[in-house]
């Protein structure tokens, strides 16, 4: 039997919200439809994997991480159009949509979870999900060797462990657009209350140490820009652009 949950711990689960209270504003003020009917209650409970559309939304992306990757693509001038791309930690598919507004040839969506792939993306065919994959296990060339673009937002787990093995990818030319998450990055002496690193000196290590990381396995990083929005706490989070050698 499949484990349901209440709709407003849904919206925050999927990124759509970033909090509880935000997520029940949205539910009483008539806002969220679910496969179709609008509800109003917040403690209704549904399984993860149901249909949620937005009326009014504040941006037209699946979840926040549209907005982060858009405007990242613009500013490092990232070329999707007809790329074979992967999306690393694609969770509800906020990366993986804008890469298919910018033209994607197609789309490898690869997440630990199941079911968080917004539906609208699972029945798009230029989508291929690979649903309880643990980006540490994943060889790109056994999934398509013709990949030209990595975007990956990992959370709870360094980068350095979840593309321990993508990093090796024997294949010239190839993009990584890497959304770097201090709090994930730091040892826990520099982390503040509720996951926040307030210290600047301490965000900065983190991305020096991702980047120094991505230059000793033979990718050039060409870029390195603050996201444009924080992280669902209010955590500055980073964008490393990056080309293999």
């Amino acid at each position: 039997m499949k484990v349901k949950e209440r709709l407003d711990k849904i919206l925050v689960n999927k990124g759509i919200v970033e909090s509880a209270s935000k997520a029940k504003a949205l539910i009483m003020s008539g806002k969220i439809i679910v496969n179709g009917k609008k509800i109003e209650k917040a403690g209704v409970k549904f399984s993860e994997n149901i249909d949620i559309r937005v009326l009014n939304k504040q941006h037209e992306w699946v979840s926040r991480g549209g907005i982060k990757l858009s405007d990242a693509i613009k500013k490092f001038d990232v070329e999707i159009n007809e790329k074979v791309c992967v999306d690393i930690g694609a969770s509800t598919g906020g990366f993986t949509e804008v890469l298919l507004k910018n033209n994607a040839k197609h789309v490898y969506c690869i997440d630990v979870g199941r079911g968080q792939l917004d539906w609208k993306l699972t029945t798009n065919k230029k989508v291929t999900i690979f649903d309880r994959t643990n980006a540490r296990n994943v060889d790109l060339a056994e999934i398509d060797g013709n990949i030209e673009v990595i975007t990956c937002d990992l959370s709870f787990i360094s980068i350095k462990k979840g593309l321990s093995k993508i990093i090796e990818f024997n294949k010239t030319n190839i993009s990584l657009i890497v959304l770097v998450k201090p709090q994930f990055e730091l040892s826990k002496d520099k982390i503040g209350k509720n996951g926040i690193v307030s210290e600047p000196s301490y965000r900065n290590e983190a991305v020096k140490d991702i980047s120094h990381w991505l230059v000793s396995k033979n990718w050039k990083v060409h870029g390195i820009i603050d996201s444009c929005i924080t992280g669902t706490k209010g955590n500055q989070e980073y964008f490393i652009y990056c080309v293999k050698k």
